[in-house]
């Protein structure tokens, strides 16, 4: 059956029906593969971003990790220094505005 004896059978409206979902039904036959190749980067996107996330927290641990026992270390070591300082009893430094030319 051609589509003037479709149309002239069922009328204007139905033969417009038809051929909207006919060039509907090809659109989409023709865009169903470039979509699903678009979906499927986007989901690999998504997982890289979610794996560099992952790693950037596990880093950031890390080096608060870190820190803190500089910090600890730090304190230490100024506690040292300041028991030996009151232990040691130096003179106060001079200050120079310059330095003295070489002879």
């Amino acid at each position: 059956m051609d589509w003037l004896t479709f149309i002239d059978r069922l009328g204007i409206p139905v033969g417009l029906l038809a051929a909207i979902s006919y060039a509907l039904w090809r659109g989409a036959a023709f865009f169903a593969p470039k979509i699903t190749e678009v979906t499927e980067a986007h989901l690999k996107f998504v997982a890289t971003v979610g794996e560099q996330t992952t790693r950037l927290a596990n880093q950031s641990e890390t080096t608060t990790a870190l820190m803190s026992s500089q910090h600890e270390l730090l304190k230490e070591h100024g506690r040292m220094l300041a028991e030996i300082h009151s232990h040691v009893k130096s003179p106060p430094l001079e200050r120079r505005s310059s330095c003295p030319a070489p002879k």
